[in-house]
């Protein structure tokens, strides 16, 4: 996911995805790497998004079994090597292109390379 530690994914697509978990829409050994271009450890990006959940996601629809299950999944994967500073001055010019197609098929398949995942 990209932007993984971005407002869009910690107030809805984590919690969505941990409700599609809590339901068993998810494989078993699903993965969720959320690629940003933060500096963020494993520790630090579990602590981030269980924070986020336990704020957008009601009391009653967040149970304990539930949430270490959906934590368990999270991987972080920061955009450095991969030209977060290019990203990032684009999205301060207001550039709508900051990546072409190549560049962005390039980083996917680094990001799952440096967390040796397998597609």
């Amino acid at each position: 996911m990209f932007g993984g530690t971005g407002d869009l994914a910690l107030r809805k697509l984590l919690p969505g995805l941990c409700y599609r978990d809590h339901y068993r829409q998810l494989a078993a050994d699903s993965r969720i790497i959320g690629v940003s271009c933060s500096q963020i450890d494993r520790d630090g990006y579990v602590r981030e998004v269980e924070g986020s959940l336990r704020r957008y996601l009601p009391a009653h629809d967040l149970d304990e079994a539930t949430l270490a299950q959906f934590l368990g999944r999270l991987g972080p994967c920061h955009a450095r090597r991969h030209g977060a500073r290019r990203l990032a001055r684009a999205r301060r010019e207001g550039r709508r292109r900051a990546v072409r197609g190549g560049r962005l098929t390039r980083l996917v398949r680094e990001a799952f390379e440096s967390l040796r995942l397998r597609r």
